[in-house]
């Protein structure tokens, strides 16, 4: 079997759609003899930045002289993104031969995508005896896939609303879903500050056992510095004098993502965990994470961010009149099928009055008709070009020489265009 005929094989299973439960993946793991045993986990629960903090922890310990997989969703245009071992895209050899050796029980069993990712994942790093592996959630926690690893260490990031009709239509219900990564006895570390959320996961972490450590950031982060490639910040725990680092992932939140994996660490560290100073310094410096407020130099230049929610447009605003408080942006904003455009509008109009709305290709893609109802409901400056390349093409040439063209919005849509600028992920 051929990496393209894995492929195939692989997105054919799409058809089989999203199922919430464990039943599939434990049996997919009991025939690959239980590979999530093989390593250290480290499991990633939240609304947003889940992928940034994984990539922090991946680069950190990778720093450190530590054999590391990272296991995340979904990618940009490249599907090994999803696989990496020492910050190393997946074989496409492995790929292939997985698929091989497994592709009729997969088909016979309707094992669905994303269980077979896992099981990837988790075997991929069995046979290469990684040290940890950091896993990221694909939705929600407490009936995910992944949710069967035994980690060392949990960690929730913010919890926005988002995929409500999947996790429960309150920030409550949401928290609970996540919450279902904390096991018994293990550490959990969060920067959820929401009270709601916070009471959800102080109770369900008293329930099991599982120490809570908090990051606060007004406390224990603080922005020094910021442009568009790179941010000095300070960050202390428990009263220990600030230390300082510089990041290429940009932004206050960013700025939270890696104090909440720097706490990760230091809890590990209780357990034995060695890490230098000096992998601290340059894991933090390296991380690799593309399409999170991404500066690409050119004509015109590009900023590109994954943001697809009203909390992540909200922060990826904030940050960027910050950095160019008082610049007017291009925009191309494509998005899947929301139920909360309005806001995401209401936001979007504070940094841009030259506004490209485009439909990702996706079957839960908005109708170009529903979309630009709402857009002109929300009294938005606008142009609708359905197809994301020719929206693309059309954004660039209306940047004037002291404008930057700012592309936000789901994966599908930015992978696209990283994809026909050979933007590397």
């Amino acid at each position: 079997m051929t990496y393209k005929e894995a492929l195939d094989f692989l997105y054919g299973l799409e058809l089989f759609g999203v199922k919430l439960g464990l039943n599939n993946i434990t049996r997919f793991l009991n025939r690959l003899g239980n590979p999530q045993k093989s390593f250290k986990g480290i499991h990633i629960a939240g609304t947003n930045g889940k992928g940034s903090v994984a990539s922090i922890f991946e680069s950190i310990l990778h720093e450190a002289g530590y054999k590391v997989g990272k296991f995340t969703s979904p990618h940009l245009y490249n599907f090994r993104e999803r696989f990496h071992l020492d910050k190393e895209k997946v074989d496409e050899s492995f790929v292939a031969e997985f698929i091989k050796e497994h592709h009729e029980y997969i088909k016979a069993s309707r094992t669905t995508f994303f269980e077979t990712c896992t099981g990837l994942a988790f075997e991929l790093f069995r046979r290469n005896n990684v040290d940890y592996g950091v896993v990221e959630v694909g939705l929600g926690g407490r009936l995910d896939a992944t949710s069967l690893i035994e980690p060392e260490l949990t960690v929730i990031t913010k919890i926005a609303r988002d995929h409500i009709k999947t996790l429960g239509d309150s920030i409550a219900k949401i928290a609970f879903e996540k919450c279902g990564i904390i096991k018994e006895n293990i550490p959990l570390v969060t920067s959820v500050y929401d009270p709601e959320a916070l009471q959800v996961i102080r109770e369900v972490a008293e329930g099991k056992n599982a120490p809570l450590y908090c990051l606060l950031p007004e406390n224990m982060v603080e922005v020094m510095s910021m442009s568009i490639e790179k941010m000095r910040f300070s960050f202390s725990e428990n009263s220990i004098p600030p230390k300082n680092y510089v990041a290429n992932l940009v932004g206050t939140h960013q700025a939270e993502n890696y104090g909440l994996a720097l706490l990760g660490l230091k809890v590990l560290a209780q357990k034995g965990l060695e890490i230098p100073e000096d992998a601290y310094k340059s894991g933090v410096e390296n991380v690799f994470w593309p399409a999170r407020m991404q500066f690409v130099p050119g004509k015109p230049n590009l900023i590109l961010d994954c943001a697809h929610n009203p909390d992540g447009i909200r922060v990826l605003v904030q940050n960027v009149q910050a950095i160019y408080p008082g610049k007017k942006f291009v925009l191309l904003l494509s998005m899947l099928r929301r139920p909360d455009f309005p806001e995401i509008f209401a936001e979007v109009k504070k940094i841009s009055d030259k506004i490209i709305l485009a439909i990702p290709d996706h079957d839960r893609a908005p109708q170009p008709e529903v979309l630009a109802r709402e857009a002109i409901e929300a009294r938005l400056n606008f142009k609708l070009i359905p197809d994301v390349l020719e929206a693309y093409k059309f954004s660039r040439e209306l940047v004037d020489n002291d404008e930057i063209l700012l592309v936000v919005g789901s994966h599908f849509a930015l992978g696209r265009i990283m994809k026909f600028e050979n933007i590397p992920t």
